[in-house]
């Protein structure tokens, strides 16, 4: 289980960074990812705004998951709830 943060670029975004113009928002989604370690496939997903924390997420994330979860593995921002 992990995180890692995505940049959402509009319609627009290409053009101001291809003719370096100045940016006034920037905006941000936090994407939270699930892992199966036998199969590599990914098993359970959220995506949310950049302030959501990963211990939120997992409730949601862990809902999705088929079945018993036998171990969990994640890094220290979910320390908290093992």
């Amino acid at each position: 289980m992990d995180s890692t943060g995505l940049k959402v670029l509009d319609a627009g975004e290409w053009l101001k960074e291809k003719h370096k113009t100045s940016r006034k928002q920037r905006s941000w989604r936090k994407l939270h990812l699930g892992l199966d370690l036998v199969s590599g496939e990914i098993v359970c997903s959220d995506l949310t705004t950049d302030d959501v924390g990963d211990p939120t997420s997992l409730p949601y994330l862990l809902d999705q998951v088929d079945g018993p979860v036998d171990l969990f593995m994640a890094d220290g921002a979910y320390g908290l709830l093992c």
